[in-house]
């Protein structure tokens, strides 16, 4: 005869700690289009061409390409900082909302 037991609940540090080290899903592009449809994508590109200009010999300074990179890698920075934070905002706001009274009509 078997006797089972309950298990215990996990400790809440155990479970933060469990949490943490799952691993975190990334969503990639599903096809060519999206991926051609992204900002960052087109701005990459567009920072690429830059410096394919300036290796044809066409008149761009260092200077100049230079500040076009930095720009492109800022607003690339920028949007990929945007597109981690916006479930977190969401869910903010979802939960902001569920929580608010309901307006009179």
């Amino acid at each position: 005869m078997r006797i089972e037991t309950p298990e215990a609940p996990e400790a809440p540090e155990a479970a933060e700690k469990k949490k943490m080290a799952e691993p975190k899903s990334i969503k990639v592009p599903a096809t060519l289009s999206d991926l051609l449809s992204s900002k960052k994508f087109i701005v990459t590109l567009v920072g690429i061409g830059v410096i394919l200009l300036q290796s044809f010999g066409f008149n761009v300074t260092d200077d100049q390409r230079d500040t076009i990179i930095q720009l492109i890698m800022v607003y690339v920075g920028a949007q990929g900082l945007s597109d981690v934070t916006k479930p977190i905002a969401d869910s903010i706001r979802s939960k902001a909302e569920k929580a608010a009274p309901e307006k009179p009509a």
